[in-house]
């Protein structure tokens, strides 16, 4: 047992670069098998889908793109690398959650390599640095940042501001006294400013990285003269430059007295006590009611505070302790509340990312005290006691980082945690229900229901129906959980809001209406229930109820998008509402439109956006001169708006000037040549041109940028077999059909190349897919037939001929002979 003890020592305290490399490793690979299930997860509708699976935004990496990235923020936060990194994501691997969930992952591991060679830089032993970066990297408490998409500010942020620090540790080092400062010491403050610069476009509480570096000089020995502190303001003018111009939304606090302490206090502690003891972490944790002091969390978090309070001034020789708390409240102080107005995100796990950091260095710090105490003693229990019980802890936070990151896997794993937790959490029960709709099955069930419905059966009748108890059970849950989370909270416009578009979705329309009108009772500024109350008013045949719905959404909020969908509703009725309604909303869509050309054309200056807007609204509405005309102003204030481009060239196409189109498909594509709707629509115009070679060349380019295109695999593919490139026709169908299973003409299509090649077998098969997915596919009925016939098997033919004769398809006299004769037998 001393050998080993001995070899320990010599390894951690000997150490050698290759040595560094076997612990990182090591690290690294327990954090990676810690976080893995991350690598399974799929988007969330909690924030990823705003974020990402519906963000414009994040479609293309063009110049004009990328500067209204930088020109924009998302959710009110002012985020634009975090959003440049998706779209690059995008670019390559479109939305494939497993490449977004990697890269946290990968940015995290980063993390934790710089915090491993940081606390190297404080002089801790391998060891000590090791457990720094482990304790950093396994802890369950910064699952939420790792694990949701949405967090990757979080990730990004900490490894670009960490990787400040670490270039800092390098620059102060030379600044101390004694030291001779060479020249090219000062590289190491730009590198500093760079990334601290890029870490505030990441997440806006890198803020706090100029205070952290005044604090680093103080731990190093530095003297807090003028020049540290004035060297470190060009750091401090680029931040809070960033800062204004984005309009950064920190302390949401109004000060209550006594409310204000206690909330203050609690959530000063709540992330230490989540540090600590990471029992039960949730994606939303509530201010404790009532907040006073009666209540024992404010009683326990002022002892704590005051506690703290006590042991600062106790500890304050204690430079490692000192640091560990200022760090803490420094790098958090943005983020503390004093107010309990806005219950929601007042805290969050993800917030203590990284401001953990300092305790975590201080825990490493006293490791590695513990472990050179424990050399000194002769006894080997004492020797080895605290590597055990750093083995045990670290396996204990292991499995409950794996576990915490299991819960983050999709929408209802979360949500169904979160509620196991805390079942009264209204939200959580409206996410959850909302998430099942979005569920295939349960889609399918409300769809079903919506039909079963339509038919207006008796229940006798419907209880007869196949599979109807497990539909009734799907649509029943979504509505309890709607239901309960009302019942909780009966104040929240959401629920109500929610609960009425379910509604909806299932057809009943009255019901749907009731829950929208209790809405805008609870929040009459709520503009996007009068668009649905509008939506419902004309479900139920009420033109004019509609009408002032859709006026009084306008009244109060000129947002485009508000007016586009008004537009569309307007238009979708005309073309399927009754004669009296439509006379309704004839004018209502005219006088709607006139409204925002006069908003469009408002102001001396072309607005490119709304100009867009306008040219997208003509298109709906079939009116292609007027939409060029609009996209002519766009491209006239932006010469490089690439979807400008591409609609002319589309709104071209239905105009019939193909060659015009093409034109501007091809401006478009020298912008972004690796778009691949454009270059998709290009190709089809080709082919449409009879210009196959043209067309055929545009496909490959297209697959070479996404081979993952299974619409341009398939139109290749056909344009291969008219061409009687049998060999290649099949191998691009087949590559298709492995993409998109759920095409009938591609099935259609593939089972003509197998019947051509002689493989019967595998012809039917594709026939057999294609009507199991569209049942009225009379020409794949009619081969299965004529197969099936020629193959000698009587009684399958007539199966199939009865299909097909079912959409008017008539045998040749020979065979329908042969199927009389059958019949007779």
């Amino acid at each position: 047992m001393e050998s080993v003890f001995i070899s320990m020592n010599k390894f951690f305290y000997s150490p050698t670069k290759k040595q560094s490399l076997l612990c990182i490793g090591i690290v690294l690979t327990a954090v990676f098998i810690s976080f893995s299930p991350v690598l399974k997860a799929d988007f969330l509708h909690f924030n990823d889908y705003t974020n990402v699976v519906t963000n414009n935004q994040i479609r293309s990496l063009s110049l004009q793109n990328i500067k209204s990235i930088f020109q924009s923020k998302i959710e009110d936060i002012y985020v634009p690398l975090t959003v440049l990194t998706w779209a690059v994501e995008y670019r390559f691997f479109k939305l494939n959650p497993f490449v977004y969930h990697l890269n946290n992952l990968l940015l995290h591991l980063g993390v934790v390599v710089l915090i491993y060679l940081m606390a190297r830089k404080f002089g801790l032993s391998i060891i000590a640095a090791s457990v720094a970066g482990l304790l950093f990297g396994i802890h369950p408490a910064h699952v939420e940042s790792v694990a949701w998409v949405t967090e990757r500010k979080d990730v990004l942020y900490a490894f670009l501001y960490v990787g400040a620090l670490y270039a800092y540790m390098f620059y102060v080092q030379q600044c101390l006294p004694g030291v001779k400062r060479p020249v090219k010491s000062y590289r190491y403050l730009i590198i500093t400013t760079v990334l601290g610069a890029l870490s505030i476009l990441a997440k806006p509480m890198a803020l706090s990285l100029p205070v952290i570096l005044l604090l680093f000089d103080w731990f190093k020995g530095r003297q807090l003269s003028w020049a540290a502190i004035f060297e470190k303001f060009p750091l401090m003018l680029i931040m809070g430059a960033v800062t204004w111009l984005s309009d950064v939304p920190f302390m949401l606090n109004r000060w209550r007295g006594m409310e204000s302490l206690l909330v203050g206090a609690w959530s000063g502690i709540f992330y230490i006590k989540q540090f600590i003891m990471p029992l039960v972490l949730m994606p939303i944790y509530r201010v404790p009611q009532p907040v006073d002091l009666t209540n024992t969390e404010y009683v326990f978090s002022c002892v704590v505070f005051v506690v703290l309070i006590g042991a600062f001034i106790y500890f304050r020789r204690y430079k490692w302790f000192v640091f560990a708390i200022l760090y803490y409240l420094f790098s958090i102080f943005f983020l503390l509340r004093v107010s309990a107005d806005t219950q929601i995100n007042l805290v969050a796990d993800r917030f203590m990312y990284l401001p953990s950091l300092g305790i975590c260095l201080l825990l490493s710090y006293a490791f590695d005290r513990l472990i050179n105490r424990g050399r000194a003693s002769t006894n080997q229990f004492v020797q080895l006691l605290p590597v055990i019980c750093i083995a045990v802890l670290f396996m204990l936070l292991g499995i409950k980082t794996f576990k915490q990151a299991s819960v983050w896997q999709n929408d209802q794993t979360l949500w169904t945690h979160q509620l196991k937790n805390n079942p009264q959490e209204y939200v959580a029960l409206t996410h959850l229900a909302t998430s099942l709709i979005d569920d295939k099955e349960y889609r399918e069930a409300i769809k079903r229901h919506r039909e079963i419905r339509a038919l207006k059966l008796s229940s006798e009748q419907i209880g007869e129906l196949e599979g109807v108890h497990d539909m009734f059970k799907k649509v029943d849950y979504i509505e309890s959980l709607f239901k309960r989370s009302i019942k909780i909270n009966p104040e929240q416009p959401e629920s109500h809001y929610n609960l009425g578009y379910f509604y909806e979705l299932l057809g009943v329309v009255d019901k749907a209406l009731l829950h929208y009108s209790l809405a805008a009772t609870l929040n009459p500024q709520y503009s996007d229930l009068y668009l649905r109350i509008g939506v419902a008013h004309m479900l139920l045949n009420q033109p004019e109820k509609a009408v002032a719905s859709f006026e009084k959404l306008l009244s109060q909020n000129t947002d485009d998008a508000f007016y586009i969908k008004v537009i569309l509703a307007y238009k979708g009725a005309v073309e399927t509402g009754s004669k009296e309604s439509i006379a309704v909303y004839i004018p209502a869509l005219k006088s709607t439109l006139n409204r925002y050309v006069a908003l469009v054309n408002s102001g001396g200056k072309i607005n490119e956006q709304r100009y867009y807007n306008l040219g997208s609204i003509y298109g709906v509405l079939s009116n292609f001169e007027e939409a060029l005309r609009a996209y002519s102003m766009v491209l006239e204030a932006n010469p490089q708006n690439i979807e400008a481009y591409f609609h002319s060239g589309i709104s071209l196409r239905h105009l019939g000037r193909f060659n015009e189109a093409i034109e501007m498909y091809d401006q478009a594509l020298k912008i972004d040549y690796r778009r691949v709707d454009i270059l998709l629509e290009k190709a089809l115009l080709l082919s449409k041109m009879k210009r196959r070679e043209e067309a055929i060349a545009v496909y490959e380019d297209l697959i070479k940028i996404d081979s993952d295109q299974a619409t341009a695999l398939f139109n290749l593919g056909f344009l291969y077999e008219q061409m009687e490139e049998i060999v290649k026709a099949k191998g691009l169908y087949e590559k298709a059909v492995k993409l998109d299973s759920s095409n009938a003409d591609l099935h259609y299509n593939l089972g003509n190349i197998y019947a051509q090649i002689g493989n019967i077998d595998k012809a039917k098969v594709q026939y057999l897919k294609a009507t199991a997915i569209n049942p009225g596919y009379e020409n794949a009925w009619v081969n299965l037939t004529v197969l099936t016939f020629q193959e000698g098997n009587v009684e399958k033919a007539y199966e199939y001929y009865k299909q097909a004769q079912v959409f008017g398809y008539l045998a040749p006299e020979a065979m329908r002979g042969v199927f009389e004769n059958f019949k007779n037998k």
